[in-house]
């Protein structure tokens, strides 16, 4: 058997460049599909991220709020707290201020010593006015001292000239 080849030896050439371009143009067109999918696949799971963010900034904000409410009531409810411990402390203390103005008058000398101020604490007491001598004044701290009162101390004593008479000006202080 013969066999003759009709076609020139350049075309066969040819065909082969010709099918390497192919093949060049054909992985070319794949490659570029693969990364025309790819950007669509990321695109998407960018959208899918978004949304996700945007899902959990909600609930943080909602959180948030319940936390701002939840501080405030908290606030709230230590004010209640504080006004209930008052109210009990007024409740359990509410003779005791009365009761220490009456004392502490019980023992003043009547016609020889006046008061011109009267501050009653919770647990304190100051005293402005005038004597007729350092004597009135001395014993009236001792009767005081007799009753329970405590931590007497003259904060000052003054002599003063009001109408002929010769007095004391006194500020006295103590604890009951």
């Amino acid at each position: 058997m013969i066999r003759i080849n009709l076609l020139p030896e350049t075309k066969r050439k040819e065909s082969k460049e010709g099918l390497y371009i192919r093949l060049y143009i054909i992985f070319l067109l794949f490659s570029i599909i693969f990364c025309i999918a790819s950007a669509l696949y990321l695109k998407h799971n960018e959208s899918i991220v978004d949304r996700e963010i945007k899902k959990l900034t909600k609930k943080i904000n909602t959180e948030n709020m319940v936390l701002v409410k939840l501080k405030e009531i908290k606030d709230k409810q230590k004010q209640v707290e504080r006004r209930i411990i008052t109210i009990v402390n007024l409740q359990k203390n509410r003779g005791k201020i009365v009761k220490t103005i009456d004392k502490s008058i019980s023992y003043f000398p009547i016609s020889r010593m006046y008061l011109t101020k009267l501050y009653v604490d919770w647990d304190k007491v100051d005293m402005d006015g005038y004597s007729v001598d350092l004597t009135t004044i001395a014993s009236y701290m001792k009767r005081l001292e007799a009753s329970g009162f405590k931590n007497l101390t003259i904060k000052k004593t003054i002599m003063k000239k009001i109408n002929d008479y010769n007095l004391v000006n006194f500020e006295l202080e103590f604890n009951h």
